[in-house]
């Protein structure tokens, strides 16, 4: 603050707070920012190339830094005759004031014939966007980004100039960066906000840019690493990889008419975890090694988690077979991924992580409501869905400090877990004696967002046990009827703004059910699924979910079975006498099945991304069935938190 000579003038500002100290330091650097200290610059210009950039890399920074050398040149020599017609660099170097930029300098951009210059302009502000607390301006402003690359036809390969020259190179490889940049922007926010794409797949011809170091598109070179090579975009080349399939999820999943012609296939799943696993192989040799990073390979996972969960949407009638496991399997691991980073302050789109967050939340909340306990799987029952359910909720309260619009969401999603029983026990027959119900709840002082709830203070102020389920024999009642009228009032009154910011039908729907239905029963849908005897004791068929296998003839059994065998294994010698030759072939013309991908495992295992990345990590063997999945190393007891 010294360095600013207002600042010097008015010495009382010395006596404000700290932050209102900030505050005004900040006012003043907007309005005069030719006095921002050249190492605040730096650290600026560092912090934008190595964390945007590295996930969105449609800037070079050497061209930047020109663009602002030249900038600084002119303000400090009012007489250059190309004052003017340099205008449009002050657009990308004050960026920092975004305001300022647009207001002052995007027209000057946008009056440049160069349209790589006007959709750089349009990713900047789409960057911007993901730090405002309005999902309307992120999804506009990115729709408004992949239109542009549409309007100066990004996506066409045929639109490219001939590469003949140095120059002519340099500009394909900058036009693919940046249209990969809005497609794998466009894909995040609409896969979060359950949102139509702003292009179809099919429209796209152009290819993924180059694995080639900036260094080598500026000297003219354009040597190319190979693919295998690790460069400065090796990273975001392989997540815009995952970004493709996600792309196919959803392009299948946000169908008119998934429920009824594909939610009960499993051919396609298949193929998607062929996919998945052979991508998820080559990860730990593109990601970045800092664990402080956002492109270290856990946190990218972040996109392999959202694929798995996309897979699947739980509704009450198919959340008794494989959608219910499979959605508290990826949702439980994607929050305590989230979890660990954001205790290293990385959150790189905190609005859409947000979002996704209490999304995901939701979806393990809504999975115990509509789940009554005879048909949960041991996934509902494993310790860290539990400590989701906690992560959760200190990663909603952390990041609703930032916007005071955006509370209601930690609001509504403590309202519904302190509502919603997180264990109930099965109903007692005459050969099972009643066993006390640990109805695990989330006590309402959680609502405090100032308290940030460490495991401890949950372990012994916020968990109650109690033994509320009424049981008879041969069916069974939930711990409770439905959620209580106070709790139904408080949501009604806060689901309107809660709407505007989530804009997924699928999650509303979802806390709509919660909050004006009873909690379904054993007997309220003839639910096909395998109920928690027959999944936790191996004799699950997989010809009794509404989701057929995956066509191998791969059944669970074997090894004994029953109460005296030593644990139930898959049938290696018949898995490999038989997969080739079973392996189920789509009707559908998007979903081929490539010689070149792996074996797709069964659907009724839930893939592990932290298995090896060598063979090993194809063998479907490597999992028992219900197997619960674990981060590496010593995390198992979360003491991040």
């Amino acid at each position: 603050m010294a360095s600013l000579p207002v600042a010097a003038q008015h010495p009382h500002h010395s006596q404000e707070p700290r932050s209102g100290a900030l505050e005004h330091y900040l006012t003043q650097l907007a309005i005069w920012p030719d006095a921002i200290p050249a190492q605040v610059e730096h650290h600026l210009i560092n912090v934008y190339f190595d964390n945007a950039n590295r996930r969105w890399p449609f800037l070079l920074r050497a061209t930047f830094e020109s663009w602002h050398a030249c900038w600084k040149k002119r303000s400090s020599d009012r007489d250059r005759p190309e004052r003017e017609r340099d205008l449009w660099q002050g657009f990308f170097v004050n960026m920092s004031f975004y305001e300022q930029a647009v207001n002052n300098y995007l027209p000057a951009v946008l009056r440049q014939p160069n349209r790589l210059l006007h959709v750089q302009a349009y990713l900047m502000m789409s960057i911007h966007a993901l730090f405002s607390p309005s999902t309307e301006q992120i999804s506009l402003m990115i729709s408004s980004a992949v239109r542009y690359c549409i309007v100066a036809r990004f996506h066409l390969v045929e639109a490219e100039p001939e590469p003949v020259d140095a120059a002519s190179r340099l500009e394909i490889q900058m036009r693919r960066r940046a249209f990969w940049a809005a497609y794998s922007l466009d894909r995040l926010a609409c896969g979060v906000l359950r949102l139509p794409f702003s292009i179809a797949d099919d429209n796209i011809t152009v290819p993924l840019f180059e694995n080639i170091d900036d260094s080598a598109l500026l000297d003219g070179s354009f040597v190319s690493q190979g693919s295998s090579a690790k460069t400065s975009v090796s990273s975001a080349l392989h997540r815009e990889r995952c970004f493709q399939i996600q792309s196919e999820i959803l392009n299948v999943t946000m169908r008119a008419d998934f429920a009824m012609n594909f939610d009960s296939l499993s051919d396609w799943r298949s193929y998607i975890l062929a996919k998945l696993d052979h991508w998820r192989s080559q990860l730990s040799h593109f990601s970045d090694s800092d664990t402080k990073t956002p492109m270290h390979e856990r946190w990218i996972l972040i996109v392999y988690n959202h694929c798995l969960l996309y897979l699947h949407i739980p509704t009450k009638s198919n959340v008794r077979g494989p959608a219910g496991d499979w959605s508290v399997q990826a949702s439980t691991q994607s929050i305590l991924i989230f979890r660990k980073y954001q205790g290293y302050g990385t959150i790189p789109h905190p609005m859409l992580g947000l979002i996704s967050q209490f999304s995901i939340g939701t979806i393990i909340l809504y999975c115990l409501w509509a789940t009554p306990p005879k048909f949960r799987t041991e996934s509902y029952n494993s310790k860290n869905v539990i400590e989701a359910i906690r992560a959760c909720s200190n990663n909603l309260a952390i990041i609703t400090e930032r916007w005071e619009n955006t509370k209601d969401l930690s609001d509504i999603f403590e309202l519904l877990a302190t509502e919603i029983p997180l264990a109930e026990s099965v109903s007692p027959t005459p050969t099972n004696p009643p066993l006390p119900n640990m109805n695990m709840n989330i006590h309402s002082n959680m609502h405090n967002h100032n308290n940030i709830h460490t495991l401890d203070n949950i372990h012994n102020n916020n968990i109650h046990t109690t033994t509320r389920t009424r049981t008879t024999y041969g069916e069974s009642e939930r711990a409770i009827k439905r959620i209580s009228d106070e709790a139904a009032r408080e949501l009604r009154a806060k689901l309107p703004r809660v709407k505007s910011l989530v804009l997924n039908r699928e999650i509303i729907r979802m806390i709509e059910e919660m909050m004006t239905e009873d909690f379904p029963r054993d007997h309220d849908y003839d639910a096909p699924g395998p109920t928690a005897t027959q999944a936790n004791t191996g004799t699950l068929d997989p010809s009794s979910s509404s989701y057929p296998s995956s066509g191998m003839g791969v059944g669970i059994g074997g090894g004994g079975g029953g109460a005296g065998g030593e644990g139930d294994k898959l049938d290696h010698d018949h898995l490999s006498a038989t997969a080739t030759a079973t392996l189920p072939m789509s009707t559908h013309p998007f979903f081929v099945h490539p010689h070149t991908l792996p074996l797709p495992s069964p659907l009724h295992h839930f893939p592990s991304p932290y298995l090896s990345a060598d063979g090993s990590a194809g063998q479907l063997g490597a999992m028992s069935p219900g197997q619960t999945l674990e981060f590496p190393g010593s995390l198992s007891g979360y003491d991040m938190f």
